[in-house]
């Protein structure tokens, strides 16, 4: 590899050619995608002008990589008589990241940063879910997960692991989760969560200090306060924790009460505490 090669622990593009020294194989060069399944990869081999562009297909696995790349010139892909990109990528891999941009910047994210499997380095533990208490008799369970965009503070990541008695989660299916402040585990999140969650103060479970919900705030509302008139907005309610049953406060943003210290459950019965920390490795 010559001078201009990058450092391997510098971040790849995705989208792109790239040339690989590979010892004892020589120059291999690959176009950089996403494997839902096997992660971030680059398929290619020895460029030798045919129609499929290479004589033997070979997939390298870029997760982890220890060897120098460097990326192609467009004289360099020109002269390999490689296309500018392949779309046939997104057809038989499913979506793909945003072309050119950097894989794995998440890894240095303050929020994941010590989350990630020593030996996969876009694999964490996420807490997935069909809901809160209220909405669902299935607790809460841990998979692994595979790390694959996100903006903003929330993160986006395919399911690597079957959970075991959950509806709406499945292994391959691709999720959205936050880290919460001072919580031990990423949680799996919900568009409609995220869109009113700006709207709505929540006080961290009086056990576990769990500040976010599994649920949007109005189908928690409608869960326990179903008498409530169409379109009404509770000022604040409580809530059974998702994770440990204890006690989160939940409040309008524009109410000007103030949080009480202890607040009362929501209406009924708390639920029975259940094991949901089964992990699988």
């Amino acid at each position: 590899m010559n001078a201009d090669a990058v450092p391997h622990d510098q971040l790849i593009p995705a989208g792109t050619w790239i040339k690989i020294e590979i010892p004892d194989a020589g120059e291999f060069v690959g176009y950089t995608y996403l494997d839902p399944s096997a992660g971030f990869s680059a398929q290619g081999g020895t460029p030798d002008g045919s129609e499929t562009y290479f004589s033997d297909l070979t997939i390298v696995r870029l997760a982890g990589s220890q060897l120098p790349w460097k990326v192609l010139t467009e004289a360099e892909r020109e002269g390999f008589g490689l296309p500018v990109d392949l779309d046939w990528i997104r057809e038989h891999y499913g979506e793909q990241p945003q072309k050119r941009s950097l894989w794995g910047w998440w890894r240095s994210s303050p929020e994941l940063s010590s989350r990630f499997h020593p030996e996969a380095p876009d694999d964490l533990q996420v807490v997935v879910h069909d809901g809160g208490p209220r909405l669902t008799e299935q607790p809460p369970e841990i998979v692994w997960a595979r790390v694959c965009g996100g903006s903003d503070g929330v993160f986006e990541a395919h399911v690597l692991n079957q959970p075991h008695n959950l509806k709406s989660v499945a292994q391959g299916q691709k999720i959205s989760f936050v880290v919460p402040q001072n919580f031990e585990h990423a949680i799996l999140t919900t568009a409609k969560y995220l869109r009113e969650r700006p709207d709505w103060k929540i006080r961290p479970c009086d056990q576990c200090g769990l500040s976010e919900l599994f649920d949007a705030p109005s189908d928690m509302m409608r869960a326990v306060f179903p008498g409530m008139p169409e379109g009404a907005t509770m000022e604040m309610f409580s809530a059974f924790c998702p994770m440990c049953g204890g006690t989160q406060v939940v409040q309008h943003g524009e109410s000007d009460a103030e949080i009480p210290e202890d607040s009362a459950t929501d209406a009924g019965a708390r639920p029975k505490k259940k094991k949901w920390w089964q992990i699988w490795k």
